[in-house]
């Protein structure tokens, strides 16, 4: 991570002590996302003899491979942030972050759940998803700023990427202790999404998981 950032801030002319923690904490926030994205997708499938044998609550089920995740990424959050402590000086701290936090866990919850179903049912959904997350990374603001590309790319690069949302949520109440208003309103745009996606596939397919899962 650190030395991507001195590449990086060396090849666009940046401050390094500005540039490190914006990449750095987006780096994190993307672990979750691509973590919860490629091995959430593999959830029911991968406890298939779990649920196939006993009486289970599939939501526990996913709960608790969620779980897992999120205790990984707020550890390395916190290691993170005294690290930038240390380096760059103290981030900030607001009720701010911990709305985006709640935001971020409520999505990558959701979206766990949709994903391991529809993953049952159609087992490329996995190899889709890890294909697009490659592609994802270099087309969200993680190593690039969006205020120094063209208007009309950062319109399709940013306005309309989830990604982009759900990392501001978290990374600007740390650098700048406050939620841009475009942000709140991209990050309620992507839950309300996420929501009736989820709401969709339960109705389809919560039923049939165990089944769909051998």
């Amino acid at each position: 991570m650190t030395a991507i950032a001195f590449l990086y801030s060396s090849a666009f002319g940046l401050d390094l002590q500005g540039y490190f923690p914006y990449f750095a904490i987006g780096y994190i926030v993307w672990t979750v996302l691509l973590d919860s994205m490629s091995r959430g997708a593999n959830i029911f499938v991968a406890e298939y003899a779990q649920i196939s044998q006993i009486r289970v609550n599939l939501f526990g089920v996913v709960l608790k491979s969620f779980f897992a995740r999120l205790l990984i990424f707020v550890v390395n959050l916190a290691v993170l942030v005294v690290a930038l402590y240390f380096l760059t000086g103290p981030l900030q701290f607001t009720w701010q972050l911990l709305a985006g936090l709640f935001v971020l866990f409520v999505n990558l919850y959701m979206q766990s759940y949709w994903t391991s179903a529809l993953a049952a049912r159609f087992r490329d959904v996995p190899l889709l998803i890890s294909n697009v997350m490659r592609i994802a990374f270099f087309l969200t603001p993680i190593i690039w700023q969006p205020d120094r590309v063209h208007d009309m790319l950062r319109l399709a690069f940013v306005g309309f990427n989830p990604f982009f949302y759900m990392i501001e949520v978290v990374r600007e109440p740390l650098l700048s202790g406050t939620v841009a208003n475009d942000v709140a309103i991209g990050a309620g745009a992507v839950t309300l999404v996420n929501l009736l996606l989820f709401v969709a596939v339960f109705r389809l397919l919560h039923r049939r998981i165990v089944y769909e899962a051998a």
